[in-house]
């Protein structure tokens, strides 16, 4: 569960939290993704490089949300995931923008069973939605 930390207002109200859903990678693909990070650390580019236990599969940003609403979020996450099953995902290919000799992103692109996982994508939104997101 995030945590919300102290309202500094002082009115009591919670403080909204920024969230999103995400598949957490397999070892093999965040060893691969790692691996790469480490080489392309190297070339000393001004990249804020993110930590390898961060690297994940975004499906779906809520964004600021209070947290009495992610009640409302777990049920509906559970439904979307129970209705796709399991799938094999792998590291396919990498790149960065906007271009090589000043890369502010790098991006990793996937293999495997590609259809399940949009899937599961389409299957979290439209769950978000109806639960009011």
């Amino acid at each position: 569960m995030p945590k919300t930390g102290d309202d500094s207002t002082g009115s009591g109200a919670p403080k909204p939290i920024r969230i999103f859903v995400a598949v957490a990678l397999p070892p093999d693909v965040r060893a691969a993704l790692e691996a790469a990070q480490q080489e392309l650390r190297a070339h000393r580019f001004e990249i804020r490089w993110v930590k390898p236990e961060h690297i994940h599969l975004t499906l779906k940003f809520i964004g600021e949300t209070l947290p009495a609403d992610l009640a409302r979020i777990g049920p509906a996450l559970r439904a979307a995931a129970a209705a796709t099953g399991p799938f094999v995902i792998s590291a396919r290919g990498a790149g960065v923008f906007p271009g090589i000799k000043a890369p502010r992103v790098v991006w990793a692109g996937l293999g495997g069973e590609l259809p399940t996982l949009f899937a599961l994508q389409q299957s979290v939104a439209q769950a978000l939605v109806e639960a009011g997101f």
